[in-house]
């Protein structure tokens, strides 16, 4: 190409021309230079243009290096352009100046969509993410930056590294590494759930390292089948070799030789010692983990179950023939109709049962449609539909409906379900068939029930309600809200809460918290008041039982049911009846009052009487006189015995009465008792005749209440027989019980009594027999106090004058161990001489004791008032003082509480000697002071042991 000449042009336009033109300087020897060439103007003085000056350069290093810039952009842009990461580069304001194609890429933007322009512009949800914040940090900081980030407009994970520029710009590098996080995140669940399988202990599992045989990790279930423990794990005793059985150690080498060859060994059986020495049979498959040449990880399954399975086996399979033909059998016999049936909805199987029904025999059913069996055509075409639908959905179906077969029209409820052949397609349809007849009637009679229970309800006057514990929800019945408020509106839970009386909400409260816990529920059973609208107070009961799902742990409340009754009547009722009751206690409390000031104003004349009696005995009176004596000392005792039998049946039938029980032998109960009737019987004329085991009969009882009972009976059978009559006290054991019989040949009891004569005040109504005289208590205090042992007394009679006979059994003690307390054997009296001060109001009482105890040798003092007594006491200074309870001017609790006070009378006995008699009295007695407490008239025999009991230095 012809290139202009710069000399010509300098000369023709008169400027000075550039170095702009780039030719080619071909050499004489033919070598082309490449050159820039320029013109420069020469002037004369007067500024004439006389020619040009022409300038030549040669450039060819300068374009060889342009080529080789040239050739090296290209390259890096070649490079760029190649590279899997996308690439961009950002001037110092920020401007895209360049994005190569993998970068067009991920931005989804084309580069003449993004050079030259902003990059906040461009993208502007990068501004204040952490892109942006990162991108400013290395332009200031001029430091390398690399961070991953989710990108929210694209929804994508990216990984970006950035340089900083010289000029202040920054090169970036963009990986899109979205896939690498969800395949980390899969990696993390895959991971997590090796580690949950690994736990859930449904298969052994172990990781293992083959250079060292050992176990390193191992998870419960391993643990269980081997038995050791997690601490045999820590400290590195579990040696997989060590644990193989000789016999299994080939096949464990071969295991491992696999592992280590081919990263994994197939399931194979093998057995390991457990730590007891015992073996386990397992199956174990081995694999070895990717990153190591000697750890990795097995699934072990216990075996012990199939192995005793397998032992099974043989005789399983010699039964199988017998199992096939005893299945067929069943379902030969069994009621209900099993029956399998073609996709073509002909009869493939019926079993015998289905066969009589249908009445046709096995030819006319088998290879049939319902149809040809004889179905009405509705009934045919349904089952033929249904056929259809369970083959198409594969899912079971079900009905209910009648047929007229051989056993008359019956309702049956069926159940028809998909057959899945090898091939997963559905082959046949299966079915049975039950005949629900009964249970439609039974249903039936079930709503006749609950309408009858409704109209039981009715008639019960019981409201009904439902509480569902999720929604606190109540249903009521009509009845239930007339009876809460008097009308039959509706009433929600608040409504008929608030309907409660304050008083009684809490406990009602307590009382459904408690009966409807998840553990141990009580049962709700409730009184309390409901107040209606009109300000009347109602009384309801309220009986209720919670429902759960399913018993056992876990289970939850579902239903909280019950019924209502109003009880305002019946309340009234009892509050009448408590008054009653109350005025009967109040009755019984001043009858015993009453009991016992009788006792005490009876006691108080029969003490003179005993005392006198016994001076007349101690002065020795002889004939006539000691006969009328003796006789008037037994109707005393007599007397005595009334009275305290009349108290113990006062306390018996309050529940006063505390027995002071012990282990006691029957004879030393049978002695006391025949030494205390003997008088009575002896008076008659009696022969009594005593038979006794002889071996040791123990029991464990009140000494004192059982002589009473069999004392009683004694003087029962003596009253109540003619003089010279014959009774007999046999004592035997029968069946773990002690039996006590008392028979007489006396008058009998006619068989009308015979129900009778344990009751209060009840005697034999014959006037010509009264002559014995009795309040009718002593049986009913016998049975009150067999009664309070545990025994049972009973009484048989041929009728009047074949005599009668009264048995007690009374519960045996079995073990002898005990050491059973001895007969007490009355000492011979001993007389000696005593200081003795006597106080009573009643003189009488008073002087015929002083005079009888003086008899005996003894220095006696009297007093007739507390005051009295304290006084002659500080001046006589007594060893024993004999002290009256009910004197004038301070009564002998407040006299004996002065005494103590005194140093002298510290020491001194002191002797409650009283009518009053009962156990207050003597709890009294003991808490003001006193060593003991008599009741009157004072038994002699017994108030000489008691001052022969005192000690020598009180003497």
């Amino acid at each position: 190409m012809e290139v202009e000449n710069p000399g010509l042009r300098a000369l023709k336009e008169g400027v000075i021309v550039g170095l702009a033109n780039h030719t080619v300087l071909i050499a004489k020897d033919g070598t082309e230079r490449p050159i820039d060439d320029s013109a420069a103007l020469i002037r004369d003085q007067a500024g004439a243009i006389t020619g040009c000056v022409l300038v030549f350069r040669d450039i060819s290093e300068r374009h060889r290096a342009e080529a080789e810039q040239q050739a090296a952009q290209e390259q890096t842009r070649t490079t760029l352009e190649s590279v899997t990461d996308g690439f961009m580069r950002y001037d110092a304001d920020w401007r895209i100046v360049y994005v190569n194609a993998e970068a067009e890429r991920i931005n989804r933007l084309t580069r003449s969509e993004m050079l030259g322009r902003n990059v906040w512009e461009v993208f502007p949800a990068l501004v204040g993410t952490k892109f942006e914040a990162e991108f400013r940090r290395a332009v200031a900081d001029r430091v390398t930056i690399e961070f991953e980030n989710f990108y929210e407009p694209f929804g994508r994970w990216y990984s970006l590294k950035g340089f900083p520029t010289a000029d202040g710009g920054l090169t970036t590098y963009i990986r899109d590494i979205t896939e690498q996080k969800v395949n980390q995140e899969a990696l993390q669940r895959s991971e997590a759930r090796l580690r949950r399988v690994f736990e859930s202990n449904v298969v052994g599992m172990i990781r293992w390292d083959l250079d060292s045989s050992l176990i390193l990790d191992a998870n419960a279930e391993f643990l269980r089948m081997t038995g050791y423990t997690r601490e045999d794990l820590a400290e590195g005793r579990l040696n997989f070799r060590d644990m193989t059985p000789t016999e299994w150690t080939l096949r464990n080498e071969e295991g491992i030789r696999t592992i280590r060859a081919d990263g994994h060994a197939a399931p194979y059986e093998k057995e390991y010692f457990r730590k007891d020495g015992s073996r386990v049979p397992l199956i174990i498959a081995g694999t070895r983990f990717d990153d190591s040449t000697s750890e990795g990880m097995s699934l072990i399954i216990d075996i012990s179950d199939r192995k005793h399975a397998e032992q099974e086996i043989v005789r399983l399979a010699a039964e199988s023939e017998r199992q096939r033909r005893l299945y067929e059998t069943v379902l030969s016999s069994t009621p209900d109709f099993v029956y399998v049936f073609s996709l073509d909805h002909k009869v493939l199987y019926a079993n015998d049962a289905l066969i009589k029904m249908w009445g046709r025999g096995q030819e006319g059913a088998i290879g049939k449609t319902f149809l040809e069996i004889g179905y009405e055509p509705w009934h045919a075409e349904m089952h033929d539909r249904e056929i259809d639908q369970v083959r198409a959905t594969r899912q079971p179906i079900r009905g209910e409906v009648p047929f007229n077969g051989t056993h008359g029209r019956r309702h049956y409820d069926y159940i028809f379900v998909p057959i899945i052949g090898a091939d997963g397609e559905v082959e046949a349809v299966a079915g049975t068939t039950r005949d629900v007849t009964e249970r439609r009637e039974a249903e039936a009679a079930l709503r006749q029930s609950e309408e009858r229970r409704r109209l039981a309800l009715d008639a019960a006057e019981l409201g009904t309600w439902h509480v569902d514990p999720a929604t606190f929800t109540l249903t009521t019945d009509e009845r239930f809200r007339i009876i809460f408020t008097g009308a039959p509106e509706a009433m929600d839970y608040e409504q008929a809460f608030a309907a409660i009386h304050p008083d009684d909400r809490e406990r009602l409260h307590e009382a459904v918290v408690a009966s409807t816990r998840i553990d141990d529920p009580t049962p709700y059973a409730e009184e309390y008041r409901v107040f209606h609208p009109d300000a009347s107070v109602r009384w309801v009961f309220a009986k209720g039982r919670a429902s759960y799902d399913h018993e056992g742990p876990g289970r939850r409340l579902v239903s909280f049911d019950g019924t209502v009754a109003d009880i305002t009547a019946r309340k009234l009722i009892e509050e009448e009846r408590e008054r009653l009751v109350g005025q009967l206690r109040d009755a019984d409390r001043r009858k015993d009052e009453f009991l016992a000031t009788l006792a005490h104003e009876l006691r108080n004349p029969l003490a003179p009487i005993r005392n006198c009696l016994q001076v007349l005995r101690f002065a020795g009176a002889d004939g006539t006189i000691e006969e009328t004596r003796a006789m008037m000392e037994r109707q005393v005792t007599q007397l005595v015995r009334l009275v305290d039998d009349l108290l113990d049946m006062s306390r018996v039938t309050s529940g006063k009465l505390q027995l002071r029980r012990e282990r006691v032998e029957l004879k030393t109960v049978i002695d006391a008792a025949v030494e205390t009737s003997r008088p009575t019987i002896e008076q008659f004329g009696h022969e009594l005749a005593v038979v006794l085991p002889d071996e040791p009969i123990s029991m464990n009882g009140d000494l004192t209440r059982l002589a009473q009972v069999v004392s009683n009976l004694l003087n029962n059978a003596a009253k109540y027989t003619h003089p010279g009559g014959q009774i007999r006290l046999a004592v035997r054991c029968e069946n773990g019980m002690a039996v006590v019989a008392v028979t007489d040949n006396g008058i009998g009891i006619p068989p009308s009594m015979l129900t009778k004569v344990f009751d209060m005040f009840t005697q034999v109504d014959r006037a010509l027999e009264r002559t014995t005289g009795g309040l009718g208590i002593g049986l009913s205090l016998v049975k009150g106090l067999v009664e309070m042992h545990g025994g049972t007394i009973e009484v048989h009679s041929e009728g009047e004058g074949r005599g009668s006979e009264f048995t007690v059994r009374l519960p045996l003690v079995l073990s002898a161990v005990e050491k059973i307390r001895p007969p007490v054997v009355d000492e011979p009296v001993k007389s000696t001489s005593r200081r003795i001060l006597v106080a009573d109001d009643n003189l009488d009482s008073a002087e015929s004791l002083g005079r009888l105890l003086k008899l005996l040798g003894n220095d006696v003092s009297t007093a007739h008032d507390g005051l009295q007594a304290v006084d002659v006491a500080e001046a006589f200074r007594p060893d024993v003082i004999l002290l009256d309870i009910g004197m004038p001017k301070l009564n002998g609790y407040e006299a004996c509480c002065r005494i103590r006070e005194q140093p002298w009378g510290k020491n001194t006995i002191v002797v409650a000697m009283t009518g009053w008699g009962q156990d207050e009295d003597k709890r009294r007695s003991q808490a003001a002071g006193f060593n003991q407490h008599l009741v009157k008239p004072v038994d002699f025999v017994a108030l000489e042991k008691l001052l022969l009991s005192l000690k020598a230095d009180t003497a």
